[in-house]
């Protein structure tokens, strides 16, 4: 089944302490990019939220936002450092009473030093938080591959048709092309035919080497080929995972023979059935760039 690259989720819990918010959204990207956008109380768990979304996705650009809500004191924990504060209590206290410092309120001043109040949320204790963050996550990948699945739906549809579509003209081709050698053959006699004097006629060299043009213009190899990277294409839009990649590799192909064949032939219906062909691959290869 196909996946779109391009989704968005919104998952947002309330857990007794705290509120998660989680965003993703992705995006076009050859390869799988991850973006990740935390609150300073989550910079420990980068590591394994980048893990947790490269084992659920595979390719495009991804951006994680994580939003914190805490709802209960409990949430919070909130030591002094004595050491730190009897110190400072002692210096200003000495302070004001040799600069005679009137309604000096030394508590402000304690309380205004980094490092006297230390505090600490529940999101610093991994193993009471994990548990919800990944919670949270799981629940936003599963409605963004969601969304990206349904997108897919629409983009396979789409292919089939113009596959279908592509399968008409390389039946196409092959019907106006049958006896195309045949045919070429017999103008290249007709014109050498007309260079040479009343009466002469061709000799066994030249006659190999118009046997050997003519059937430079055999597209029936490439005219199978083509057949069979459509079949291919088909094969892989019914597989179970998403492969934009293999899908990408396939039209390569399709365009290299559909090339090959535009240039070996002579034939101005031809010529416009491949023109026809080129176009729709073309589309094709637009749409594949937006498949995971």
């Amino acid at each position: 089944m196909l996946r779109s690259m391009t989704a968005y989720s919104r998952v947002k819990k309330s857990f007794p302490e705290v509120e998660v918010a989680i965003e993703l959204q992705s995006v076009n990207k050859r390869y799988l990019e991850i973006q990740m956008k935390l609150p300073p109380e989550l910079y420990a768990f980068d590591i394994e939220l980048r893990k947790m979304l490269s084992q659920r996705i595979s390719r495009g650009n991804i951006t994680l936002n994580v939003q914190l809500s805490f709802v209960s004191e409990q949430a919070f924990d909130v030591r002094v450092n004595l050491p730190l504060a009897k110190k400072l209590h002692g210096a200003i206290q000495s302070l004001v009473q040799e600069l005679a410092i009137p309604n000096a309120d030394i508590l402000t001043h304690i309380l205004k030093e980094r490092g006297i109040l230390q505090v600490e949320t529940i999101v610093s204790k991994e193993s009471s938080f994990k548990q919800s963050l990944e919670e949270v996550l799981d629940e936003a990948c599963k409605a963004l591959i969601l969304m990206k699945e349904r997108e897919g739906e629409r983009i396979t549809a789409e292919f089939k048709e113009r596959i279908v579509l592509l399968e008409q003209l390389i039946r196409e081709i092959a019907l106006r092309s049958a006896d195309a050698p045949l045919r070429h053959r017999a103008k290249l006699i007709a014109l050498f035919t007309e260079l040479f004097t009343e009466g002469a006629s061709f000799d066994e060299r030249l006659a190999k080497e118009v046997a050997l043009v003519a059937d430079k213009s055999d597209i029936s190899e490439e005219i199978s080929r083509f057949t069979l990277h459509l079949h291919h294409f088909l094969e892989v839009l019914s597989q179970k995972e998403s492969q934009g990649k293999t899908l990408e590799f396939i039209l390569q192909e399709l365009q290299r023979e559909i090339n090959t064949i535009g240039s070996k032939s002579q034939e101005g219906a031809i010529s416009h059935l491949v023109i026809a062909a080129k176009s729709e691959i073309e589309k094709i290869r637009e749409q594949v760039q937006n498949v995971e």
